[in-house]
């Protein structure tokens, strides 16, 4: 049934969005900077897929900002992506009354929110993967969605992509696939370009209801996302690691198969940005029972794979989600790990590995993307779900 979240309890959502997005997804701060213009009265309407799909005159689009965090740090306004969404709505003849997020995360899912109240849309409960993703070409919907040749039933061209800047820029992509938008907007908008600096709007993946049907498998993640940041905001502060076994304890409710994977002291990441990506190497000093040993996770934007220093294999290999939070229940980012405001570094954290989506893992295509994306990291051995990694 479709519902509505005021400005409270999307702040609430972009808390749990940031856990389940597996480090990246946007940062907290950001999210919760697109927040605060938000109208005080307002509320974001949500819809089922179900209820997307009945609609059967209206669309439903995809849209996000794509780039590096570092450049949409400090956003505060939905103007570049809403720019994306009118441009693409206006070749419909003004029937996208649908958006949907790209991934699960603060930024990614919260974006959505904000466009959708400013412009009076709906929000299809799920996303593209249930966590969030390094590269368009890891999404169902880049799996499942024709992109060339597609017209409207008017006979207007629909473009495959088009990417906005806040000021109305614009480039519309008549390309055939996912992976050819992921090759040429990227290097485009890190080239200096006025107006296109390290991001941009993105709007992608027109469906109408038919193919809304089978691209968006992935659903209700909101709903989660929103009952884990409420979830989250009751946890008081605790001297022990009670916690870390609360959340473990949540996520089996919620039928995740999940794990409570190391504790230790978070350390200054080793970063670095470009091509509109960052690059990050991150290392938890383990405490307690993990004295004496480390945790190496390695990122492109997303947490990729983790490694300890006392096993000679990977503990927990993407798609498979790698979260953390602070013993307190603060969800963070990687682009969050640095920012005074939060504190990260020096926290005691906890790491958690959630086993993968099986749309995800089904999938040649989308595994492919992600082994591709492991290899060029250092790591050609394939995936393993975390619980069958030795």
């Amino acid at each position: 049934m479709s519902y509505t979240l005021n400005k409270n309890q999307l702040v609430q959502l972009a808390n749990g969005c940031c856990f389940f997005a597996s480090g990246g997804g946007g940062s907290l701060t950001s999210g919760l900077n697109l927040l605060k213009q938000y109208p005080e009265d307002g509320s974001t309407k949500f819809a089922t897929k179900k209820e997307a799909m009945a609609d059967t005159d209206a669309y439903t689009l995809v849209v996000a900002y794509i780039g590096a965090p570092d450049a949409i740090e400090n956003l505060d306004t939905p103007k570049a992506a809403v720019q994306a969404y009118n441009l693409m709505n206006e070749i419909t003849g003004g029937k996208i009354k649908y958006i949907v997020p790209v991934e699960q995360g603060s930024l990614s899912t919260i974006v959505s929110c904000v466009v959708a109240e400013e412009l009076g849309l709906s929000v299809v409960d799920g996303d593209g993967a249930g966590r969030a993703v390094p590269e368009l070409t890891m999404l169902t919907y880049a799996d499942t969605v024709p992109m060339a040749n597609q017209k409207t039933p008017e006979g207007q061209i629909i473009p495959a992509a088009i990417i906005a800047s806040k000021d109305g820029q614009k480039v519309e992509m008549m390309v055939s696939s996912a992976e050819t938008v992921e090759s040429m907007v990227r290097p485009f908008i890190s080239s200096g370009i006025a107006g296109f600096d390290q991001a941009a709007g993105l709007a992608i993946w027109l469906m109408n209801s038919s193919e809304l049907n089978t691209a968006l498998p992935i659903t209700g993640t909101i709903e989660t996302s929103f009952k884990l940041g409420e979830y989250l905001s009751s946890l008081s502060p605790e001297p022990s690691n009670q916690n870390y076994v609360n959340i473990l304890n949540f996520l089996s409710n919620q039928r995740f198969n999940a794990s409570w994977e190391f504790v230790g002291i978070m350390t200054t990441p080793i970063e670095t940005t470009g091509g509109g990506f960052d690059t990050d190497k991150i290392i938890i000093n383990g405490i307690e029972t993990f004295a004496g040993v480390d945790m190496h996770i390695y990122a492109l934007n997303e947490n990729l794979i983790a490694w300890r220093t006392d096993k000679p294999y990977p503990v927990i290999i993407a798609p498979d989600s790698i979260c953390y939070m602070t013993k307190d229940g603060q969800a963070f980012s990687n682009a969050d790990i640095s920012n005074s405001e939060l504190n990260i570094i020096g926290q005691n954290v906890g790491v958690f590995a959630l086993q993968s989506r099986a749309e995800l893992t089904n999938s040649k295509p989308i595994m492919s993307a992600f082994n591709d994306v492991l290899t060029t990291i250092g790591y050609p051995g394939g995936y393993k779900p975390w619980n069958k990694l030795a």
